[in-house]
């Protein structure tokens, strides 16, 4: 089973609705923005009757963001959203009568029912849940979900592109640190996020788009701040633990946080490029 796996990555971020909640919002709306506020992939739309109703799975959901502003602009589609946890979800006066969302670990087989239901599965900002190890497994319940022919598409930081941007290397010490941490989270991503799509083929999926979304000097303050709200949650979740060596690290990242957030307002970032993805399950 999945939860038995011995280097499955710890969810480092918080799930509260004030700074984890906003974050997740606040980084759904900026990446939108890179694809023209469509939340459908141009080769999925393309291979999609969009007047057709269509059921859709929204893996790793988080806030529900995503499902329900498809649901708006697809009233007549029937969209689920699954997370192991439920403590972000909208209140369910919020959720549009065609979504309904559950609590449940990706990592784990949906029951049967839901076995070749959808004709699309969603899946975003998932990459520092992965390695290697387990990106097979996710994979393989993911294809269990897709009817043949189905559509899989996965929006996620490109972690090996990552680098910092600024006037000079001196004026961006913690920038560079910062980006150092996320270019290695998780470690193994350089060998599996390419752009023949080898991470999904290897599992059996058919090939179909695969392109690189990148942030310009309009996004920069936002990802910058995205950046900064993520590096909160980490800490705070070091500060739970209470353990001698969580507390120095915490420590730690707390001094990083300071002084990044004074580069960042001096005009450095961190260019963190997007991966899209669309395969199809075989027919």
């Amino acid at each position: 089973m999945a939860s038995d796996l011995v280097d499955r990555p710890r969810y480092v971020f918080d799930r509260n609705h004030q700074g984890a909640s906003v974050r997740l919002n606040y980084q759904h709306f900026l990446i939108t923005t890179l694809t023209d506020n469509q939340l459908l992939h141009q080769a999925t739309q393309d291979r999609i009757d969009l007047s057709t109703p269509h059921r859709v799975a929204d893996i790793g959901t988080g806030t529900a963001i995503w499902p329900m502003q498809l649901a708006q602009k697809l009233p007549h589609w029937q969209i689920d959203g699954f997370d192991i946890s439920g403590d972000q979800y909208p209140s369910a006066t919020w959720v549009s009568p065609n979504i309904t969302i559950h609590e449940h670990d990706a990592f784990q087989p949906l029951l049967s029912e839901y076995h070749g239901k959808y004709d699309i599965v969603n899946l975003r900002f998932f990459i520092t849940l992965l390695n290697g190890q387990i990106l097979n497994q996710l994979l393989q319940n993911i294809m269990a979900l897709l009817k043949p022919g189905g559509l899989f598409q996965w929006l996620d930081i490109d972690a090996p592109s990552v680098k910092p941007i600024g006037l000079e290397p001196a004026s961006m010490t913690r920038t560079s640190l910062v980006a150092t941490m996320m270019k290695n989270t998780p470690p193994d991503a350089a060998l599996w996020i390419t752009p023949n799509c080898d991470m999904a083929t290897s599992a059996r999926f058919e090939a179909i788009a695969y392109d690189q979304l990148r942030l310009n000097d309009l996004h920069r303050p936002i990802w910058n701040q995205c950046v900064t709200m993520g590096l909160e949650e980490v800490i705070a979740g070091l500060e739970k633990r209470e353990s001698g060596a969580e507390s120095a690290r915490a420590q730690e990242m707390r001094d990083i946080l300071d002084h990044l957030s004074k580069e960042f307002r001096q005009g450095v970032s961190i260019d963190t490029p997007w991966f899209y993805l669309v395969v199809r399950k075989p027919l």
